[in-house]
């Protein structure tokens, strides 16, 4: 498929957020289940330290710093959680131009989640399907 301008068409899956940045699609190819790229490819975006990544995870800092170094077979639940983690960091830096941005806002407390921060609502999938959605309002105008 080609746009309008003659350039073709590449879905957002596989558009790189910059040239250091695995594609969401490579990510998806390469995690069944290994943890290795998978994990650096989270590290890189996110430019969270390991031990808040592995607090987000519910593992122990070294099992993470075992899957970031490692080609190691990770559960579902936990190739599930680490892709919507990169999901969401790839249009929270989309949404606000940089990551010291973005996570700047996932740190601060917000009317709109209670008076919490955003971060909190990472440890589970639908809390970050909800940042998500939060995030896509915010393109739209919405004050969040």
């Amino acid at each position: 498929m080609k746009a309008s301008s003659g350039k073709k068409f590449v879905p957002m899956i596989e558009q790189p957020v910059n040239a250091g940045t695995r594609s969401m699609l490579d990510c998806l190819e390469t995690s069944k289940n290994e943890s290795k790229k998978l994990f650096t490819a989270l590290k890189e975006i996110s430019n969270l330290s390991d031990i808040e990544i592995s607090s987000i995870l519910d593992i122990s800092h070294a099992k993470f710093r075992t899957y970031k170094s490692f080609k190691k077979i990770l559960s579902w639940r936990l190739t599930e959680h680490a892709i919507a983690l990169y999901v969401l960091f790839r249009h929270g830096k989309m949404v606000f131009g940089t990551d010291k941005e973005f996570t700047k806002w996932l740190n601060q407390q917000n009317f709109y989640f209670d008076g919490n921060a955003p971060i909190k609502y990472l440890q589970i999938i639908s809390g970050i399907e909800f940042l998500d959605d939060r995030l896509t309002a915010m393109e739209f105008g919405d004050n969040v």
